[in-house]
C-alpha cells in the first residue's frame, strides 16, 4: 500500500486572472532599517497597514507595495494619509512615497503561473523620489 494517494487535478490557474482599474491609494514604503532590525521594522509596518484596513500587496527588495481602498472615493486620500503618517509615527527611518490616483490591480499570467500585483501609472517617477528621499521623509505625489 501506498502512503501517496492520487488528488484531484486542481482548477486551471487561467481562471484565476483578472483585474480592474480602481481609484486607490498606493503607498510605497521603502525601508531604510539594517538587516537586524528588519524582523521588527516589517511586523511593526505590516501591523500599521492591518490597524488601517489597507491591503499589503508585496515587497521587493526592501519596498513594500499598499494598497488604500475605499468604497468612497473621498475617504481614500484621508485613509492613505493617516496610514503614511502612522507608519512614520513608528520612528522606523523608512521613506514613505504615497499617491492616489487611478490603479490596475489583479492577477496576471497563465496555466502554469499567476502573480498578483497593482500597476501605477507613475511609477517611474515614484521609485525616483523615494530612492532619493531621506529616511523617515514622508511625501505626497
Amino acid at each position: 500500500m501506498s502512503i501517496f494517494r492520487q488528488k484531484d487535478s486542481p482548477r486551471s490557474l487561467g481562471g484565476a486572472i483578472q483585474s480592474s482599474v480602481e481609484y486607490c491609494g498606493a503607498v510605497f514604503v521603502l525601508l531604510g532599517c539594517i538587516d537586524a532590525n528588519l524582523n521588527t521594522t516589517l511586523p511593526m509596518v505590516l501591523k500599521e497597514v492591518r490597524a488601517h484596513e489597507a491591503q499589503f500587496v508585496g515587497m521587493m527588495s526592501g519596498v513594500l507595495q499598499i494598497l488604500v481602498r475605499d468604497k468612497v472615493e473621498q475617504n481614500i486620500e484621508r485613509r492613505a494619509k493617516l496610514l503614511c503618517e502612522a507608519i512614520s509615527a513608528r520612528n522606523t527611518g523608512a521613506a514613505i512615497v504615497w499617491t492616489v490616483q487611478h490603479c490596475t490591480h489583479g492577477c496576471w499570467g497563465d496555466d502554469t503561473a499567476v502573480s498578483y500585483g497593482a500597476l501605477i501609472p507613475n511609477f517611474r517617477e515614484i521609485m525616483k523620489v523615494l530612492a532619493s528621499s531621506k529616511p523617515g521623509e514622508v511625501i505626497r505625489m
